[in-house]
């Protein structure tokens, strides 16, 4: 802090008298704050980009505001994340799912920190694979289900699951890609 002190001389315009100081004082400086803390989105992947927004900076000292940085930390049901220290945050195709994911932000004026900023829970579950299109080809005597471009949005590894329809009704027997 710097420590601030007034004299004031008295003066007549043509002679001064003694000068006398004021009490001193200290001023220090004001931490800054935040009104809270959000993740975007609230649902998401193993492999989805979660942001950590922060919400309602402000500074009570002068000219403090243009200087605010904030740390920020993770962490998956309550665990924090080692190394996870930025604005966003991707849990990784080794994470589990159906867990919750909070983020904290703390905001810093380059001399004090704020009091941190914890979010609500965003979840990361596990996302639906996809496929693109599925043909039926006849050969040996019978016919092949044959699907494409199947992708799973988390990373994991996809197998397809067989149904056949005839006119309308599910063939209880079969679940392989061939029909015979």
């Amino acid at each position: 802090g710097d420590l601030v002190v007034c004299i004031a001389t008295p003066s007549d315009g043509i002679e001064s008298g003694t000068a006398i100081p004021s009490n001193s004082l200290i001023i220090t400086n004001s931490p800054p704050s935040l009104t809270g803390a959000t993740i975007s989105p609230t649902v998401g992947g193993k492999l989805t980009t979660f942001s950590c927004i922060h919400e309602g900076a402000s500074d009570p000292d002068d000219g403090d505001s243009a200087n605010l940085v904030f740390a920020y930390s993770w962490s998956i049901d309550g665990a924090l994340v080692v190394g996870a220290d930025s604005e966003s945050f991707t849990p990784g195709s080794s994470s589990a799912t159906e867990v919750t994911l909070t983020c904290s932000v703390t905001p810093y004026d380059l001399q004090s920190y704020g009091e941190a900023s914890i979010s609500g829970p965003a979840l990361i579950t596990n996302l639906a694979p996809s496929v693109e299109s599925v043909s039926l080809n006849a050969a040996d005597g019978g016919l092949y289900c044959v699907p494409q471009g199947l992708s799973d949005p988390d990373g994991d590894s996809v197998s397809p699951l067989f149904s056949w329809l005839i006119n309308g009704q599910i063939v209880a027997s079969e679940h392989e890609a061939f029909l015979p």
